[in-house]
């Protein structure tokens, strides 16, 4: 027996279901067409015979219940209205939750807490943060919060945002910025880059009752972030378009020795790795060219530009290496040399015509020029272009055309090369993203392709006179004018030497170093991304990989290149001190995330030791990096050996890590800050060494010696920076720079 049933509705009033009777001896009912179908053809989407059964449902056997037409109505317009009241309501409470969670941190933050109310604070932001963070108490230095750490660090999983590598939070902009005149380095910098390291410090000596509480605060929403501005160190060491090139004689010429010595100077300045032109072919057109020709073709003009170019390379770099550049010998300034080039073609012309080899050559050197001026801005932008332009040229992958000869082969690869090293430089100043990623690249580095890409010094490829020549003008010009060989009890620099025994080391040191900037370019990518969606103990098995791999770099290294603390007398070479710096360099980058002051409860000990061990080992190279710098008289050398760009750069990477654990005060070593306040006099003396050479040593000077007085007033740190209160003043420095650096701590 099946029942039937008739929802009661007034628009079908007088119809009244019959006693419930045997389907098979009842027969259908007539009845008035229905208004609507059935529920059951509803759902079915069939059309209803109207009748009570409908035929449909006698057929299917299913109950057959007749609604009223606006039922479905009705309740979906009662649903969606009870739909939208609790979408409200759960938007009010949790707002209302995120207030009172910003209000309960915001007084655990104060120093007066008691520590019973401050657990009780703790354990109701456990209780009802979001779901995925099991404990939130304090956000470390890294950006994470201690609840994302500790789950991670007990392997559980972890659902939140991993946010590396302090101040603030990558892949945010906690402020806006502008390039202003685009004056040294402007605009955004990245948390791999030293001055954001130096900004920390300065929150730390500003906002001492915060590093012991919680977070530090974000900057203010301003047109531009004043203490980024401030802290930007560098400075453009001289105004490049000051010279007119409408005005100087660009088909003029220095001598023929003059040429020489500014063209091996320009070589030397690009220390084998920044190779983006061959020296002997370079050579062989100086020698050849028609200088009597006052209708160059295009050609010409255009060799000539870049030459130009090359010597303003080369002026500079004398200027530097030299106590001072002799007056018997005709050499114009470095800006007349740039001012021919410019007129010659060599300008912003460039950056828009249709790429070839020689004028992607051109413009990397000219970036590189730029790089010299410390202007990290402008030649970040151009390298940018560059590479585009290589990119263009396919000179970023491996060539397996059969056609194309192994000279064109060796010419893109040595620009390549060149070019990357170039643009892996900038990323590690600014902390930006490269213009390529290293997924992209195929083309092989190869030592016997470097051997004949002219990576070695000359006598190791040809032995023709006329090179011989060059290189001999070139060692007598720095013997005589003051590039002498000095030797102090400790260490000793020597000058840069063709002997047949330090050949070798010249090749090996450019291939071990393109891999060491292979090794920079995927830490940045892996770990200094903007997108970082990872575990906090991920994260710690990739520094633990890359360690490894530093290691594994540093262990295939052969013994003239070889990692030492210490190098010991006689062998400081050129090769060898540059590549223990940079090495050092890469490791402060991997391991500054570490260098926090971290408060997280229930903390794994495996955790806490790993992130102690992070931060002292990052310290440890800030230090191994100040000790290679000798000296006493023989310190000098040392920024004749190197260019002081780079030298600026790797010594402001240490004096940072140093300082900022000064500021944690050196709750990271064995022995405390004490342990490290020796480094930092070091650092301070080496800075003060190069005061006179440059603006932007000048000021990264000045920034460091006032931190120091800081932490001296506050710290109580005992003999912290004995250099004196005020260095020596470069030519150049305004008024304004120096209320810029005192209104910091002002």
């Amino acid at each position: 027996m099946t029942s039937r049933r008739i929802l009661p509705s007034s628009t079908r009033a007088g119809m009244v279901p019959g006693p419930p009777q045997p389907q098979t001896q009842t027969p259908l009912k007539a009845r008035s067409n229905a208004h609507s179908a059935c529920l059951s053809c509803r759902r079915r989407r069939s059309k209803c015979s109207g009748q009570f059964p409908c035929r449909k449902c006698v057929d299917l056997k299913v109950e057959c219940i007749f609604a009223p037409p606006d039922t479905d109505r009705r309740s979906r317009s009662f649903l969606r209205s009870m739909q939208v009241d609790h979408e409200n309501e759960r938007r009010l409470l949790k707002e209302a939750v995120q207030e009172l969670s910003r209000t309960l941190q915001e007084l655990a933050l104060e120093p007066p807490m008691n520590p019973e109310r401050r657990s009780e604070v703790d354990e109701i932001l456990a209780k009802y943060s979001p779901r995925g963070q099991e404990t939130v108490i304090v956000e470390s230095d890294d950006g994470l919060s201690g609840g994302e750490r500790n789950s991670a660090s007990r392997g559980e999983t972890h659902k939140g945002t991993s946010r590396l590598a302090s101040p603030g939070r990558q892949g945010e902009l906690s402020h806006r910025v502008g390039l202003a005149q685009g004056n040294g380095v402007a605009g955004y910098l990245g948390k791999a880059s030293e001055i954001s390291w130096m900004r920390r410090a300065y929150k730390y000596l500003k906002q001492p009752s915060l590093r012991a509480h919680g977070p530090l605060l974000e900057e203010d929403d301003e047109a531009d972030d004043p203490v980024t501005a401030a802290m930007a160190y560098y400075v453009d060491e001289a105004a490049l378009l000051s010279i007119n090139e409408d005005v100087v004689d660009f088909l003029a010429w220095p001598d023929f020795d003059v040429a020489l010595i500014l063209t091996e100077a320009a070589f030397d300045a690009m220390s084998g790795v920044f190779g983006f032109l061959d020296r002997e072919q370079f050579l062989q057109t100086l020698i050849h060219f028609p200088r009597s020709n006052t209708l160059p073709s295009w050609k010409e003009r255009r060799w000539l530009a870049v030459a130009n170019l090359v010597w303003a390379v080369g002026t500079r770099w004398s200027a530097m290496i030299l106590p001072s550049l002799p007056t018997n010998i005709p050499v114009d300034n470095h800006l007349v040399y740039y001012a021919r080039s410019r007129a010659l073609g060599l300008d912003h012309r460039v950056v828009f015509d249709h790429p070839d080899l020689q004028q992607t050559q051109a413009m990397g050197l000219l970036a590189f020029f730029l790089l010299m001026n410390n202007s990290i801005s402008r030649a970040w932008t151009l390298s940018g272009s560059v590479i585009r332009h290589a990119v263009s040229l396919g000179l970023h992958l491996a060539v397996t055309d059969a056609s194309m000869g192994g000279v064109q082969r060796e010419e893109r690869a040595r620009t390549w090369y060149a070019l990357y090293a170039l643009e892996v430089l900038l990323a590690e100043i600014t902390g930006r993203p490269k213009s390529i990623t290293i997924a992209d690249v195929t083309i092989p580095i190869n030592v016997d392709l470097l051997q004949d890409l002219g990576a070695s010094p000359p006598s190791l490829r040809r032995e023709d006179p006329l090179y011989l020549y060059s290189r001999g003008v070139w060692l007598d010009f720095i013997s005589k004018y003051g590039y002498m060989f000095h030797e102090t009890s400790e260490r000793a620099v020597m000058q840069p030497s063709t002997r047949d025994e330090e050949q070798h080391t010249y090749l090996q040191y450019a291939f071990h170093r393109l891999l060491l900037n292979r090794i920079s370019d995927r830490i940045a990518v892996h770990l200094y991304a903007g997108k970082q969606d990872k575990p906090w103990s991920q994260f710690q098995r990739q520094v633990d990989e890359f360690r490894k791999e530093l290691a594994q770099w540093a262990n295939n290294l052969p013994a003239e290149l070889k990692i030492a603390t210490l190098l010991p007398s006689g062998d400081l070479s050129r090769q060898r001190l540059e590549l223990n710096m940079y090495y050092h360099s890469v490791s402060m980058i991997l391991l500054r995330p570490g260098l926090c002051d971290i408060h997280i409860q229930q903390e794994s000990h495996t955790s806490v030791e790993w992130d102690r061990e992070c931060a002292r080992s990052c310290v440890q190279a800030a230090g191994n990096l100040v000790a290679l710098i000798p000296y006493g008289p023989a310190g000098h050398e040392a920024s004749r050996l190197l260019p002081w760009w780079v030298l600026l750069h790797y010594l402001s990477q240490a004096t940072a890590v140093l300082v900022l654990e000064l500021c944690l005060d050196g709750q990271h070593m064995p022995n405390g800050a004490k342990e490290i306040v020796p480094t930092v006099n070091a650092a301070m003396a080496c800075l003060y060494r190069f005061t006179d050479q440059s603006l932007s040593a000048y000021k990264a000077w000045r920034i460091y010696k006032q931190m120091c007085s800081e932490l001296s007033a506050r710290g109580g740190f005992v003999g912290i920076d004995d250099t004196p209160g005020t260095g020596l003043v470069p030519l150049g420095w305004t008024e304004d720079q120096e209320m810029l650096v005192m209104n910091l701590f002002s």
